[in-house]
């Protein structure tokens, strides 16, 4: 081979290098750009996961603390009705204390 055919060759293998060392970094970058986007979906669905079962957590507490008021009411309700069902009882002619009086 001829010096010229040398140095030309020589040249070509150096312009492949540095192509190849271009297109090297170029695909490192983009995939450190695909690594930091795919971060930043991941942090977006863990950040709305959280809100999810924040929300679910405080319907629960209300869900509870509904129940728990409807669960009172019944049980004021049911003591309210053997009250009157016990005073019926003591005075089934609604007769009141009358009869108590005569009894002493």
């Amino acid at each position: 081979m001829t010096e010229s055919a040398k140095q030309k060759a020589s040249e070509a293998a150096r312009a492949a290098q540095e192509k190849a060392s271009e297109t090297a970094r170029v695909a490192r970058e983009k995939a450190s750009q695909a690594t930091e986007a795919t971060k930043g979906v991941g942090q977006s669905a863990t950040e709305k996961a959280s809100q999810a079962t924040q929300t679910t957590k405080e319907k629960a507490q209300q869900g509870k603390e509904g129940t728990g008021s409807i669960l009172q009411q019944a049980g004021e309700k049911v003591k309210g009705a053997t009250q009157s069902t016990m005073e019926a009882l003591k005075h089934p002619l609604g007769g009141g204390n009358e009869g108590d009086d005569q009894n002493k």
